[in-house]
């Protein structure tokens, strides 16, 4: 005995109808559009980050992008759980920037800017967090003119020759951004205590540690420990550059459709799985849509229009995902998300469900009008 034909095969629009709600409620959900900056004061000093959270300069610090060798000094302590995450960027972007430390899982990562076509220096320090526990550390970036090196509590862990750093490609108009990258993805989650730049090479002293650094020093100096409302005072010399905790989470700069060389991932990230999962996701979308617009007479350009029409839905989602701070706009997504939609169309313009059906020994009749 035969089953009876499933009614999505019959009946395809009130279905895509269906599928497409529950796509856009899982694509919006929380949807926390208005979402508090989750920005903390710690009652024995420094600042919390608990994601989602981000601070970054009203004015521009444009006098670090002046000096020629610098000490870069910030105390910071992070957090479990541990992922890819932004501590600190000179940055609009992953393309445009001057230099930004980032977490990567247990690791830690310092990148800066040497020369044009994005050439930069990376320095690292593997297995610096466990999981299992908060690590407070001291990290100075210091460059002499001629080497960068980076120290870790006193201890000098990695270094490299570049040279003269040609400083013409640096942007002085760019801001500093704490606790997530600028358009507000990759949040870190831990605390801040200070951060301070001077205008020389400071080589720590490895029997004592970093010595804590004197504001009126500095060139750029924030304490994290004064709790003093909605902004952090610069207390460096020259023109200071105040840093703001918005109220809500409003990153310094929204990114819609991050290009893949934006944010390309740690090969420890489940990359992979994501592109699967979208493509997954939107073959519904061409199957039921390519069914509702050839129910009558599949051609080409109907084919066309389907896959037209799940780029158009994808290209939403992804555009307004750029204004929750619990989701990424990515036109790998985009992309993926249209590849799935033609493979849906593929699926219902080869006949490969009435094939399954019937080895299921379920029924098929053509389409009802």
């Amino acid at each position: 005995m035969k089953l009876p034909v499933p009614s999505f095969i019959d009946r395809p629009v009130p279905y895509f109808v269906l599928f497409l709600c529950i796509l856009l409620f899982a694509c919006f959900w929380p949807f926390n559009f208005s979402q508090l900056n989750l920005v903390d004061w710690e009652p024995g000093g420094g600042l919390r980050f608990t994601p989602p959270a981000t601070a970054y300069t009203t004015v521009s610090p444009a006098k670090l992008a002046t000096l020629r060798t610098w000490t870069i000094i910030l105390d910071a302590k992070t957090i479990p759980p541990l992922k890819q995450a932004r501590i600190l960027s000179y940055a609009v972007g992953d393309r445009q920037y001057n230099f930004f430390v980032e977490q990567l899982f247990d690791d830690l990562l310092v990148r800066i800017r040497t020369g044009n076509d994005l050439r930069s220096r990376e320095l690292h320090v593997a297995r610096l967090f466990d999981p299992s526990h908060e690590r407070r550390f001291q990290l100075a970036i210091v460059y002499n003119g001629q080497e960068v090196s980076l120290y870790l509590d006193g201890e000098r862990k990695d270094s490299y020759r570049i040279g003269t750093i040609s400083f013409d490609t640096w942007n002085a108009s760019l801001p500093l951004v704490f606790g997530s990258k600028p358009d507000g993805t990759f949040p870190w989650r831990g605390i801040l205590h200070s951060l301070s730049v001077f205008d020389r090479a400071v080589i720590p002293n490895t029997s004592n540690g970093i010595v804590p650094p004197v504001a009126n020093n500095a060139v750029l100096y924030y304490s994290f420990d004064e709790m003093n409302g909605k902004m952090v005072v610069d207390q460096g010399s020259g023109t200071p550059s105040p840093l703001i905790l918005p109220t809500d989470f409003i990153p310094c700069r929204r990114t819609i459709l991050q290009s893949p060389r934006d944010y390309w991932p740690d090969p420890r990230q489940p990359f992979l799985r994501d592109i699967i999962a979208n493509i997954i996701i939107y073959l519904p979308i061409g199957y039921l849509l390519s069914s509702s617009i050839a129910h009558t007479k599949p051609t080409f350009r109907n084919a066309v229009l389907t896959v037209l029409a799940g780029f158009a839905i994808s290209l939403s989602i992804e555009s307004v995902q750029a204004f929750l701070p619990t989701r990424y706009s990515s036109s790998v997504d985009l992309g993926m998300n249209t590849l799935g939609t033609g493979l849906g169309v593929l699926v219902q313009r080869t006949s490969w469900t009435e094939t399954i059906l019937r080895k299921l020994n379920i029924a098929f009749r053509q389409s009802v009008r």
